[in-house]
Formats: C-alpha cells, structure tokens, sequence
C-alpha cells in the first residue's frame, strides 16, 4: 500500500478529510506508537560516541529510541560494558562529577535546554577520552518523508 492509498483508505473509513499536513502528522504520529510498542529487527544501530574529559554528559543520535548496549572502548581495544542505572542511582554514587575514572553506569538523561537532544549520564565521570560503542533502536524515517521525496 502507497502512502497516497493509506491517505484514502483512512479517509474512506472516517469519512472526513486531512489536509496533507494533517495527515502527516497523524500517520507520524502512529508511526511512533508502533515503534514504541514493537522492538523491530531494521530499527536495530550502531553508533560510536565519543566522551569528553571531566564532562559527564554525552549526546545520543538524534533518531535514538532506545538502549540495548553501551560499552566504553579501552586504548586496549576491550569492550567495558557499561550497566543501565537510573540518574538518580549515578547522581547518589558520584554526587561530585569532578570524580573521574572510566564508566561502570549509564542514565539516559534529557537535555533540559534543548529538549530534543538526548543524552547519557556517564558514572563515574570519564578520566580519558573514550569511544562508546552504542546499539540501539532507532525510528526509520517516516512513510511521510519517503512520499514526499524529500531527506
């Protein structure tokens, strides 16, 4: 089924019309239900992150989902697999973020001043530059984007 299809068979069954833009957004917005609700194999990435020294923070890709491994690379090239905690759980271990060593913990944590960045809480804070190799969940680009034929 074609996008433009779906736009009829939806607007066929309520027997009501959406403007394009409406349209777009209740089909992104059922996308992201979907991708919420069903862990699917294609949304299935990796990426590699990289951690700043004294900065406990580090930014997700923007079309992050969710987790299933975080590990921290040493200059040995052995994989340290980080464990998921909450914020509060790395806020109470390290209450100061001047402690430094190599990351035990991770917190998905929010960027309040830009709030579609994501970002991960490191515990302890990183000592040394590190690459974080994270797989994860991603949402695919929108049935919108492709119909329209734009990136």
């Amino acid at each position: 089924m074609t996008y433009a299809q779906l736009k009829t068979a939806v607007q066929d069954t309520t027997e009501n019309t959406f403007s394009d833009t409406d349209f777009a957004t209740l089909t992104r917005l059922a996308e992201q239900l979907i991708y919420n609700a069903a862990s699917i194999p294609v949304s299935r990435k990796s990426a590699t992150l990289s951690t700043v020294i004294g900065n406990p923070l580090v930014n997700l890709p923007t079309d992050f989902l969710s987790a299933f491994s975080l590990a921290a690379i040493s200059a040995l090239g052995e994989y340290i697999f980080l464990l998921n905690k909450d914020v509060n759980f790395i806020r109470e271990a390290f209450p100061n973020p001047a402690t430094t060593g190599t990351p035990q913990y991770y917190a998905l944590n929010g960027a309040p001043a830009t709030p579609l960045t994501q970002t991960v809480l490191l515990g302890p804070t990183p000592s040394a530059p590190l690459s974080l190799d994270l797989n994860y969940f991603a949402y695919p680009e929108s049935i919108t984007v492709a119909a329209s034929g734009t990136s």
